[in-house]
């Protein structure tokens, strides 16, 4: 509370301010950075294939294949894993 992270309704519980919650997401981010980035052979957040399951499936076929060598089938460029 002395940092306004935390402040105190009327009734007695607590919560989160804005400021608390923006430090919370950076403490977040900081400390598990190494486990939200993708991994090897993962698409990246900005992937054409989150746009729908079809287009998921595409990908995860497409990776597999890039994964066991066969570059050919993959349907993406390797510049976003």
């Amino acid at each position: 509370m002395e940092e306004n992270l935390l402040e105190r309704s009327p009734d007695g519980l607590y919560s989160m301010t804005e400021e608390g919650k923006r430090h919370g997401g950076r403490v977040f981010g900081e400390e598990f950075a190494d486990l939200t980035r993708p991994g090897h052979g993962e698409c990246g957040a900005d992937c054409w294939c989150h746009s729908d399951p079809d287009e998921a499936e595409a990908c995860a076929a497409g990776r597999v294949a890039h994964l066991h060598g066969s570059h050919d089938d993959h349907p993406h460029d390797d510049d976003h894993h």
